[in-house]
């Protein structure tokens, strides 16, 4: 995720945060920082380019959180992973979030609203790969990525 990007949902939390904290929601209100505060923790967190897939899969979670509080949940999401195994697959450091970034504004500039994203993850090919696909009614477009 480039820093642009990180720059521009940073600005959009701020906003996003003072909506819900003059509405006299504590709860939501640190609900929705706890989330972007652990998904920013892992983007700027150093690393060597590489993170486990079971870390990304954390900080996706914490932004899909964050995704759903911001679009006043218009979509679900379903992520599909063998715990155990992600631990041990090392991958590209923002590589799924990125994928779900990207299908996530697709899906917004196609559907609006009241859609799907699937993530799964294959673990057991030889190459492991994941796809990110997105839904509405009958129509499905799904994404294949390599590790």
């Amino acid at each position: 995720m480039e820093q642009k990007r990180l720059n521009e949902i940073t600005q959009t939390l701020l906003i996003d945060t003072s909506q819900i904290a003059i509405t006299e929601d504590t709860q939501k209100t640190l609900y929705i920082l706890q989330q972007y505060i652990s998904f920013f923790r892992y983007a700027i967190r150093k690393s060597n380019g590489e993170e486990t897939l079971l870390d990304e899969v954390k900080a996706l979670s914490n932004y899909i959180e964050y995704c759903k509080i911001h679009y006043g949940n218009q979509f679900t999401v379903s992520l599909i992973f063998n715990y155990q195994k992600c631990n041990s697959v090392l991958i590209q450091k923002m590589k799924v979030i990125d994928a779900f970034d990207q299908a996530l504004n697709v899906a917004l500039s196609e559907y609006f609203s009241g859609f799907d994203i699937g993530i799964h993850f294959d673990l057991d090919m030889d190459t492991p790969h994941f796809s990110v696909s997105y839904s509405k009614d009958d129509f499905e477009k799904r994404l294949s990525y390599d590790f």
